[in-house]
C-alpha cells in the first residue's frame, strides 16, 4: 500500500507513545529517569485472580514489590503493584550487524 512503511521508526513509536500517554493522562503514573534496583514477587500476598487457565481454573497472581532509584537525586522508593510492565527499550541502542564491505560501501545512518 502506498504511504505505509514496513518499518516503524523510533521517532514514530516515540510520538505515538507520547500522544497516547497524554491523551489518557498516563504520565502521572510513570517514573522517568529512574533505575529499577529490585523486583520482588510477594508470594504470601496473592492478588485478585486475573488469569483463567485452559481448564477454567483461576490462577491467583502475587503482588510485586518494586524498588527504584531516581537517577538525579539517588532517592530510592519501594511500592507494591498488581502488575509491572517491563520496557527494556529495544529502540534505545542500535544494532548494526557486521557485514563484509559495509564500512567501505555504506556511509549513511
Amino acid at each position: 500500500m502506498p504511504g505505509i512503511k514496513s518499518y516503524v521508526t523510533h521517532k514514530a513509536v516515540n510520538s505515538y507513545l507520547q500522544e497516547y500517554a497524554t491523551d489518557f493522562d498516563l504520565k502521572r503514573h510513570i517514573s522517568f529517569g529512574c533505575t529499577v534496583t529490585q523486583l520482588t514477587i510477594l508470594d504470601d500476598e496473592p492478588n485478585v485472580p486475573k488469569i483463567i487457565g485452559d481448564d477454567d481454573d483461576d490462577i491467583s497472581c502475587s503482588k510485586i514489590a518494586l524498588t527504584w532509584k531516581d537517577d538525579s537525586s539517588s532517592t530510592s522508593t519501594t511500592k507494591e503493584f498488581d502488575a509491572v510492565l517491563i520496557c527494556n527499550g529495544h529502540y534505545a541502542a542500535p544494532f548494526i550487524p557486521s557485514l563484509p564491505g559495509m564500512n567501505e560501501h555504506f556511509h549513511g545512518q
